[in-house]
């Protein structure tokens, strides 16, 4: 009985995965139309073709870096939930809400930061090189 439970489970995963990746094209596809429709073709036939050239590598730019941003995002509440998980964070914890000497709060408060510093650090440079990509991309596009 336990089995045929487990393959329904990973049925409905599997499911749910495809689903996900149709919704994750299509939206992929409206993008890409919207910058054709929208953007593309009017510049292509009102024969601006350094606008057209321009956005048309400007745009994917953008796109890649609210990518990069997002996935920039992930790694740091990844790194979050990770640190809020550690032992020694909540170590730290007790010693600062309870009644230690001040000393040993401020100790304890500043290794916390510290470990929030680490965690966060790679995910930040990664959505500051999403913002860096941003600009170039705007630049290219409003040129």
């Amino acid at each position: 009985m336990a089995k045929k439970r487990k393959r329904k489970s990973k049925n409905n995963q599997h499911i749910a995965k495809w689903v996900g990746y149709g919704l994750l094209a299509i939206f992929i596809g409206s993008v890409l139309w919207s910058m054709w429709v929208d953007t593309l073709r009017p510049l292509l036939r009102s024969g601006d073709t350094a606008g057209f050239m321009n956005n048309l590598i400007g745009l994917p730019i953008i796109l890649v870096a609210t990518a990069v941003i997002v996935y920039g995002g992930y790694r740091v509440l990844m790194a979050t939930l990770t640190t809020f998980g550690s032992e020694n964070l909540q170590k730290n914890l007790a010693v600062i809400t309870g009644k230690e000497a001040r000393t040993n709060r401020r100790a304890a408060q500043w290794e916390n930061a510290k470990m929030f510093f680490r965690g966060w650090a790679p995910g930040a440079a990664i959505m500051l090189l999403g913002f860096v990509l941003m600009g170039v991309g705007g630049w290219l596009i409003n040129r």
